[in-house]
């Protein structure tokens, strides 16, 4: 490991005796630090030992000062640094060395689309620590990171959320980042909208907060919009935005229903569950289920609405399919539709939904089972009718 850092240190001295001199010399010695930075970035990953003794004999400094120079050597020092990056201690090495302001920049692309899928993924690895989130905003990755969501390389992608997420874990670099991610589901092109999208799925499930920024940032009708997209991902991951946003939030359930979202959700929902057979219809129906469940649950306004806008039958349909996650979120959204309400325990009850439900009880997974015998409890309550064909169709044991 010594002999490798000196090594790489000796070369980036040959490097700057020739670079600008004598360009074939200069890419000659990048080409040799390549393959050493790309040596330290195979010997790194998963491996504490290797990473901490690479530190310890002054890698880290001479795989920054890399960046600077020739840009055949990016990829592999953002790869080596991403991958020491691992390990805490490294983590804080790596920023008081200067290395989060040369991975910004390689956040623009010029040094090729690799090396800014590695320096990302670097910047992702980094974000675990707080004093280099601030770092990171403070050295203007925000931007760069959000951008990339758009890019049509799908790790590069990945990575760059997986920054924003942990970015967003600060107070002011979350409605920053809520603030830009909203304004690119305005954009044209699907790729920017399915990425913003799925971002602000995931910050609305991590916390309360992450939610009201959302929503302050009026996130909810752009959101609204991609129901209507022409990209199945657009309309998956809006939809699971919206399921998180209304996950225990009856002030946000009722901004959605008044923002016009119950009717397009359905909408949706009904398209997909009319092509079940189709592997992303099926994905499709079970996250409106999921969507449905969490914006009905505890308000009569939505209940009705939802059933108003024909998605019992939809739903029903569902019971019948072979996929269990797809059994499980049609029962959840039916139990959520019939509690409490008595107008629609007897809805669902004329779709046949009774016999299917007390058959998943028996039969289903176990998710399926609990779901079901929880639409069956409230398909139940003060229901004389819907009590005793439960009863004939043997679900009371």
């Amino acid at each position: 490991v010594t002999l490798l850092v000196k090594l790489l240190d000796a070369e980036e001295g040959g490097v700057g005796q020739h670079y600008g001199v004598n360009a074939a010399n200069a890419l000659e010695a990048a080409k040799v630090q390549k393959e050493m930075a790309s040596a330290i970035w195979a010997m790194t990953i998963n491996n504490v030992e290797n990473q901490l003794a690479i530190a310890k004999a002054g890698g880290i400094p001479s795989l920054i000062s890399l960046l600077d120079g020739h840009p055949e050597v990016h990829r592999d020092v953002a790869g080596a640094l991403w991958s020491l990056a691992a390990n805490p201690e490294n983590q804080r090495t790596i920023a008081n060395a200067g290395g989060i302001a040369p991975l910004v920049n390689l956040l623009s692309g010029d040094g090729g689309e690799e090396a800014q899928e590695e320096a990302a993924g670097a910047l992702y690895a980094l974000a675990d620590h707080a004093k280099n989130r601030n770092a990171i905003t403070e050295s203007g990755g925000i931007g760069p990171l959000v951008v990339l969501l758009g890019c049509d390389n799908a790790r590069a992608r990945q990575h760059a959320e997986g920054a924003l997420v942990r970015l967003s874990i600060e107070n002011a670099n979350r409605v920053l980042i809520i603030k830009q991610l909203v304004s690119m589901l305005h954009d044209k092109g699907s790729a920017a909208q399915e990425q913003a999208a799925a971002a602000l799925a995931n910050l609305a499930r991590d916390s309360t907060d992450n939610r009201t920024s959302i929503v302050d940032a009026g996130g909810i009708v752009p959101l609204l919009a991609l129901l209507e997209s022409d990209s199945a991902k657009a309309k998956e991951n809006s939809v699971s935005a919206i399921t998180q946003l209304a996950n225990k939030s009856p002030a946000n359930q009722s901004a959605i229903a008044k923002a016009g979202g119950i009717v397009p959700l359905v909408t949706v929902l009904n398209a997909a569950a009319n092509n079940m057979k189709e592997a992303a219809a099926a994905d499709l129906s079970s996250l409106c289920a999921a969507a449905i469940t969490q914006l009905c649950k505890h308000n009569p306004a939505n209940q009705a609405a939802i059933v108003e806008a024909g998605a019992i039958q939809s739903l029903v349909s569902m019971l019948g399919s072979p996929n269990p996650v797809l059994n499980a979120n049609a029962a959840g959204a039916l139990s959520a539709l019939s509690r409490d309400s008595a107008d629609n325990q007897s809805a669902v009850a004329r779709t046949g939904a009774i016999a299917p439900l007390c058959a998943l009880v028996r039969e289903g997974s176990p998710d399926t089972k609990e779901q079901s015998a929880s639409a069956r409890w409230s398909l139940s309550p003060d229901n004389a009718p819907n009590k005793a064909t439960i009863a004939k169709l043997g679900g009371i044991e």
